[in-house]
């Protein structure tokens, strides 16, 4: 996203206390998601392609030094901005872990 569309690469500094609008044209809501990624082009991002879709499981895995703090559909992101967020109101709303799982993973 080096300088695509007229802009430099984003950091997140460009984002705090200024958030992108939620139906904003899709380059500058991918330009917020991207911020201070470290890979170039898109070898930090992972697509949602035909393996992944074929797959049984997706393991959302974090850094031996970093824990997930957040919810896994934050990283997720849709082209249409009004699908994206169908998308998460209805995994918020909808989807729940079950609690044994949930005491085994607090084990």
């Amino acid at each position: 996203m080096g300088g695509s569309y007229g802009k430099p690469k984003p950091t997140l500094q460009e984002f705090n206390s200024n958030p992108t609008p939620v139906d904003a044209p899709m380059a500058e809501r991918m330009r917020e998601m991207v911020a201070d990624k470290k890979g170039e082009g898109d070898e930090r991002l992972c697509l949602y392609d035909k393996p992944l879709q074929e797959a049984k499981l997706i393991h959302i895995k974090s850094d031996d030094e970093t824990r997930l703090l957040t919810h896994f559909y934050a990283f997720i992101f849709f082209a249409d901005w009004k699908q994206d967020l169908w998308s998460k109101r209805f995994v918020r709303d909808h989807l729940r872990y079950v609690d044994d799982i949930m005491c085994a993973a607090a084990r």
